[in-house]
Formats: C-alpha cells, sequence, structure tokens
C-alpha cells in the first residue's frame, strides 16, 4: 500500500508494535479512501426489509433485519462467485424507485462517513433498476441527489461509477451514460459480473468510447478467473485500475522457504502491472467470501506488497462481508508484511493518483492528522537552517516528530522507527565509508522508506564523479522530496499543496543563499516566521 501513488518509496511506515495497538475505534476515527464498494451491496438490512415492505417485494427470506443481515453474509460466504452474487437479486428488487435509490445513496454515504471515509468511489449497474419503470438517468439522478444529502451532512466526497454488465449487450449504452454525466460526479466505468466465458475484450466498443472521451476506465478481472482476464482488462480494453487482481498471483513464482513463502520471479503480466504502476482494489473479505483465496491469512496482499504493487484495500460490498473499511483494516493487521510496511491507515492523500475524481478539493475541509509514529531524521545538519525549518513544521500541526542522527547513527541505529530520512549534503563528507551508509539507505528505501537529499545542486560539484558510490541514492531520491513535501501538505489539509510545496522550497533554496553569502545569524528565526506564514496561508478556511 503506497501513499500518495506517488512512488514506491512513499509508503507510510507504521512500527509494527504501533500496528498491533490500532484499535477498531482509532481505525474508525482516521481518514480513509474506498474505490471499490458497490452501491447495491452495501444496504442496510433494515433497509432492505422496509423497502420491500413499501414495494410489496415478498421474495426476501426473512424479515427480521438481524437474520436477514445473517443470511446474506452465509449466502456470500459460500466460497463460489456464482453463489455471492445470489443475494443482489433481493438488494436490486427493493432499488426500483427514485425514493428508494435516492435513500440507499444516501445511507451509503452516511454509513461511510460513519466509518471515517472521507472519499469514496461507489459502483452500480443502473439497469438493474429499470423494472419496474424507471429509465436510466432517472436512476443516476436519484443516486446523485442521495449523495449529495450525504455530503452537505458529512466530510466526505462520494462519487458514482456505472457498471455495465458482462453477460449483457448495453455496455456501450452504459458507457455513454457515464461519460453523460460526468460533471454530475460519475467518474468511471466498469464491467463486472461473472468473469468465466465473458471476456472483457466482448465489451470493446464502450471501453473505446471511454478512451475517445478520455473518461476513466476501471475493470472488474483477475477475481474468479486468471490472468488472461486481467491481461485483456489491460492492452484490449485500456483499464486503469484492476477491480480485485487478486489472482495475479498466478502470474508470480513463490518458492516455501519452510517459515515463509516469498516471490522469486514476476511474471510478464504482474511485472508489467507493477512497472506501470497499475493500481489493484484488493478487496481481501469478498475474495475470501466467493473462494479467490482461501483465508485472510493466506491473502497475497503481503506479497503485492513486498513486491511493491500499487495496492488499495476496499471493502466490494459491505452487507454481503459484513465488512467496513477500517475492519478490513483490522482483520489484516497479523499479516507480517502489513505490520513491517505499512497497515496503519489508509488515507485520503492515497489517492493522489489513484482516484477517478480529480484533485479533492472537498478534503482540504477534513482535519486530518497523520500518526504521531511520523518520524522523520535530519542526518548531521550543516547549521541550524534547515533544523529550524523542520521544526517549524514540527509545530504547525502536520504530525511530524524531527530527530536528528550523525553519520555514526545512519549507520548502527534503528531505522524502522523512521518514515523519511534526510541528508543535509552540505554536511556529509563522502569517504569512502559511505558505501556502508549507502547500502543501510537503500534498504530503508526498499523496505518503503524516504530519503530525501538538500542541495542536489551544491552535491553535484562536491562529488568527484558521476560513479561516486551515493550518486545513485541522490538520484532516485530527486524527484521524492516534492513529492514528499506535497503529501504532507495534503495529509495536513492545507489548500494548494503543490504550490505550497514549490514556495517552502524556494524559501529553504533562499535561506540557503543567505547562509552561504551574510552567514545564519537570526536566519532560523526568520525561516520560522517565513514557513509559518506560508502554511497559515494555506490553511483551510
Amino acid at each position: 500500500m503506497e501513499l500518495c501513488a506517488l512512488g514506491n518509496t512513499q509508503r507510510l511506515r507504521v512500527r509494527a508494535s504501533f500496528t498491533a495497538m490500532l484499535s477498531l475505534e482509532t481505525l474508525r476515527a482516521a481518514p480513509k479512501v474506498l474505490l471499490h464498494d458497490h452501491l447495491d451491496g452495501g444496504l442496510r438490512p433494515g433497509t432492505v426489509v422496509e423497502l420491500a415492505r413499501d414495494l410489496k417485494y415478498s421474495g426476501l427470506p426473512t424479515n427480521d433485519p438481524g437474520e436477514l443481515a445473517r443470511w446474506f453474509h452465509a449466502s456470500a460466504a459460500s466460497g463460489s462467485l456464482s453463489l455471492y452474487l445470489r443475494g443482489f437479486a433481493h438488494t436490486i428488487a427493493v432499488m426500483q424507485t427514485v425514493d428508494a435509490i435516492e435513500r440507499v445513496a444516501y445511507e451509503c454515504g452516511e454509513d461511510l462517513a460513519h466509518d471515517g471515509v472521507v472519499y469514496a468511489e461507489v459502483r452500480y449497474a443502473p439497469i438493474f433498476s429499470t423494472q419496474r419503470g424507471l429509465n436510466l438517468e432517472q436512476v443516476v439522478t436519484a443516486v446523485v441527489r442521495g449523495f449529495e444529502r450525504a455530503e452537505a451532512r458529512y466530510p466526505i466526497t462520494l462519487r458514482q461509477i456505472i457498471c455495465a454488465m458482462r453477460d449483457r449487450t448495453d455496455s456501450l449504452e452504459m458507457a455513454e451514460l457515464a461519460v453523460a454525466h460526468r460533471e454530475q460526479g460519475v467518474v468511471g466505468f466498469d464491467i463486472a459480473g461473472e468473469e468465466a466465458g465473458h471476456p472483457p475484450k466482448a465489451h470493446l466498443e464502450a471501453f473505446q468510447l471511454c478512451r475517445r472521451e478520455n473518461f476513466s476506465i476501471t475493470i472488474h478481472a483477475g477475481e474468479a478467473f486468471g490472468p488472461p482476464s486481467i491481461w485483456q482488462a489491460l492492452q484490449y480494453c485500456g483499464a486503469h485500475r484492476i477491480g480485485h487482481g487478486v489472482r495475479l498471483i498466478e502470474d508470480m513464482a513463490i518458492v516455501d522457504t519452510g517459515q515463509d513463502a516469498t516471490v522469486v520471479k514476476l511474471g510478464p503480466l504482474a511485472a508489467y502491472i507493477r512497472d506501470k504502476r497499475i493500481p489493484l482494489e484488493l478487496c481481501p473479505s469478498s475474495n475470501v467470501d466467493t473462494g479467490a483465496v482461501p483465508s485472510l491469512e493466506e491473502h497475497p496482499i503481503r506479497h503485492f506488497i513486498e513486491q511493491r504493487f500499487r495496492v488499495t484495500v476496499n471493502t466490494d460490498n459491505r452487507l454481503m462481508s459484513d465488512v467496513t473499511l477500517s475492519e478490513e483494516f483490522r482483520f489484516l493487521a497479523p499479516i507480517d508484511q502489513l505490520n513491517k510496511g505499512d497497515l496503519g491507515v489508509q488515507t485520503a492523500v492515497w489517492t493522489a493518483e489513484k482516484n477517478f475524481g480529480g484533485p479533492i478539493a472537498r478534503l482540504r475541509r477534513v482535519p486530518i492528522k497523520l500518526p504521531p509514529t511520523l518520524n522523520v531524521a535530519l542526518v548531521k545538519t550543516y547549521d541550524d537552517t534547515v533544523w529550524n525549518a523542520l521544526k517549524s513544521l514540527e509545530g504547525a500541526g502536520m504530525g511530524l516528530s524531527i530527530a536528528q542522527l550523525t553519520d555514526e547513527d545512519l549507520r548502527a541505529s534503528d531505522l524502522n522507527r523512521f518514515h523519511t530520512i534526510i541528508l543535509d549534503i552540505r554536511a556529509t563528507q563522502y569517504r569512502p565509508e559511505i558505501r556502508n551508509i549507502k547500502q543501510r539507505l537503500e534498504a530503508f528505501m526498499k523496505d518503503g522508506g524516504n530519503v530525501v537529499c538538500l542541495y542536489q545542486k551544491d552535491f553535484d560539484w562536491n562529488m568527484p564523479d558521476k560513479d561516486h558510490p551515493a550518486r545513485r541514492v541522490i538520484e532516485e531520491c530527486k524527484a521524492v522530496s516534492r513529492a514528499r513535501v506535497i503529501g504532507l501538505c495534503r495529509a495536513a489539509g492545507l489548500k494548494e499543496p503543490e504550490q505550497l510545496a514549490d514556495e517552502l522550497n524556494i524559501m529553504l533554496e533562499g535561506a540557503r543563499v543567505t547562509a552561504q553569502s551574510v552567514g545564519t545569524d537570526g536566519l532560523g528565526a526568520r525561516l520560522k516566521r517565513m514557513s509559518e506564514a506560508l502554511i497559515a496561508a494555506h490553511a483551510p478556511k
């Protein structure tokens, strides 16, 4: 799982001891993003009973909400996708009037907000709600109204993804419907339903329309069918994200070492998805219910994270799997790879490039503070310039904890407690022993950490030659520092994070020149005032 989707060194590092202590209440309180959730798979059992009564639908197995909830989950947890889907006959049956659809959409937003979700892309097939005379426009508009009501009451942004069904022939019409409502909050197009016997390429016209219209595509693939379904979704249909994709593990060679299973080689499809940074919308509980994986403990998410795939955690169908997004994270806590890496919290900033809705302006109104475990180390400062600037950020409510390390600390200390290590290039002497530091930094980055190198221009003329052992580390990190600052600004709910990152960079560059020209007298205090003024100017109103 990656923070901000800005690169494979951007993952949120949380100490295992902290992860193990995360309570469900803590997870609920944290801001989260949900990218794969079905509207007709998330109804409240009581709402299903009430709407069935209002619509005179008599097909429910029971009219008791508690028993009905248990029936939905027992039916879904059958180990078969076809059996998993049979519960939708009842939820769809009660979503046949404008009022019913609006209510379901509103309650969806309300339930997600109560679970701490601040941005959600909710998908559904409008064609299923036309069984009693509604047209497609009425269905989409009813969902829009329900979402708008939820957004007006709760700090959440809700967007729609319109689904076509694999076993139908109207996918082009559904794609046209989705594109036509892009200004009303429809941000993507999907095909869903049984994979076997219904390949994605059977719906090429629909996907070609989306691509001509620069419209986002996600496709259910690699859930009940193997890698060929994923390959078609990408290479024939141009998917930007893969819904599920859990069976991509079949394109990875895994060796059991006796203590743990380890990926030793990626197949061509898996390597392509990882290298092209194509997001996987993993839904762990649903994958177990449908039989795609035997258990949560055996879910391949650990391998995807270890191999630095772009991973998201999702609910799929909250009613059928009897799960919330917070509970999904709680269930995954015992997985060792997540503890080593970044279970913690899937925050709003994760979707900087993953979400289809573009910049999430409404999220700036949501108070977001990163966990106190987000530790930053500054290695052996030349003077107090950078230290003072970082300390001012630490005190600006951004959830940072700043520490200083020497070169010796870098070689000897446990680096796992840090999220980011910043090297002040002016201060570090590049002796032959730098190879030891370089190896530690590379291991730190491989394990998901950030390394940010300041003053790269100075470093260039300090470097003896292009083959210097530290150069690779520096080159890999040149793009990281700005991206990381942008992510932190977004996480703090600050406005115009890209502009603020550039302004902070200019401020620090100016401080460097000032320090070299006239010394550092009073520079720290001035930097503190300047950075506080910049942050205040970008604070949410």
